[in-house]
């Protein structure tokens, strides 16, 4: 006889359950700290209620899998986006290969549909998510420095004397104002719970450290839990990046030489002196999305796309699946509308994420050259972000 399966969200008595479900699912092979939470605590704190979020699979009266589905509202270039964010796709060792992970997730893409999310994120493998429409996309430079590097760039020395990093910790209030600020500023910038805003920071398993010099805050950047490396590196002033990258260096041990920062496409003045000094610069995708609602997504990343540099006058007719879109760009400034035209590029939404959103694309080679230069559109999100 077939056994009873629920499909459905948590209930708040089984919080322990679930997350030890995802201990024994993401820890399994790993002899330390077999504690989910240290990976996303802004979402899996029992204070912050999982249960609402997360899709699980009960199978005659056991959790069997898991999928967390966390809801984002995001600001594109002013435009308000909804983002749902999936992570945690879990299923017991015992369970797999049944089935269980496809249920959890069918609830999960469908809970964001009937919640109105305009697109998805999630990380994993590529082909494995790409059966509920995930694909490879966004576009970010992975930038190498070295401390030679800056010796011969700058070979007079920077002056770093007065410069200093200090970890960020829950009590240091002002510190967090400065970095929300900071976060606030960026062309894209998620509204999360304020009162996890420490957590938020240290998401997969980071450490928040401020920059500053004298008494004044120049940016923040992420470590490891043990303060190793830096990552997600937020700078006030492009005049200061050249001092900021110098402490960095300085922070290395003795036997590195070498390190790497995630750049969006819109930090101009990082990019730009990496153009003239790093070691390497290399083009990479930002994340794996799904696309709900491609108007309002395309008019969102466009806009953020004219504020970086000049688009080139021309008109693009695309349809994507069974929607026809109508791309015009006049005096720079960019337009979407859903109209009917004959299409110049048809699209599945696959091949629509990378078309728009990766770094390179074959088919982008079909279109007047000049129109190819609208792209890649610049989606990004910081680690913090993601779930």
């Amino acid at each position: 006889m077939q056994e009873n399966i629920y499909v459905g969200l948590a209930q708040p008595e089984e919080y322990d359950e679930l997350i030890a479900l995802l201990d024994h699912v993401f820890f399994i092979d790993k002899e330390n700290d077999r504690r989910f939470l240290a990976l996303l605590p802004s979402l899996y704190k029992k204070q912050y209620a999982p249960w609402k979020n997360n899709y699980i699979v009960r199978v005659g009266g056991a959790m069997k899998a898991a999928v967390g589905v966390y809801m984002t509202e995001l600001t594109i270039a002013g435009h308000p986006v909804r983002m749902g964010g999936i992570g945690n796709v879990a299923v017991h060792k015992d369970a797999r290969r049944l089935g269980y992970m496809k249920l959890a997730m069918d609830a999960a893409m469908q809970a964001m549909r009937d919640q109105s999310c305009d697109f998805a994120e999630l990380g994993g493998m590529r082909q494995r998510y790409g059966y509920w429409g995930f694909e490879r996309g966004g576009a970010m430079l992975e930038v190498e420095w070295n401390k030679a590097n800056l010796r011969h760039a700058y070979p007079n020395g920077l002056d770093v004397r007065d410069w200093r990093v200090s970890e960020i910790l829950p009590s240091n209030e002002q510190a967090l104002r400065d970095v929300q600020r900071l976060i606030a500023s960026s062309p894209i910038v998620s509204s999360r719970n304020a009162d996890a805003f420490y957590d938020y920071l240290c998401n997969w398993a980071s450490k928040p450290h401020g920059i500053y010099c004298g008494d004044r805050f120049s940016g923040f950047f992420m470590t490891d839990r043990e303060g190793h490396g830096a990552h997600t590196l937020h700078i006030a002033r492009g005049a200061d990046i050249p001092s900021v990258l110098q402490v960095l260096a300085d922070r290395l041990p003795e036997d590195k030489n070498t390190f790497y920062l995630d750049v969006p496409l819109w930090d101009t003045d990082m990019l730009q002196l990496a153009e003239k000094i790093a070691e390497s610069m290399l083009f990479g995708y930002a994340g794996q999305y799904a696309v709900f609602d491609w108007l309002k997504m395309l008019t969102a990343l466009f806009d953020l796309r004219a504020q970086l540099g000049a688009l080139a006058d021309g008109k693009l007719a695309v349809q994507i699946g069974g929607e026809a879109f109508q791309i015009c760009v006049r005096g720079g400034r960019p337009e979407i509308t859903a109209a009917q035209a004959k299409p110049d590029v048809v699209l599945d939404s696959k091949e629509a994420i990378r078309f728009f959103t990766a770094p390179y694309y074959s088919r982008r080679g079909a279109i007047d050259p000049a129109l190819a230069g609208w792209f890649p559109l610049p989606l990004y999100l910081y680690g913090f972000d993601k779930v």
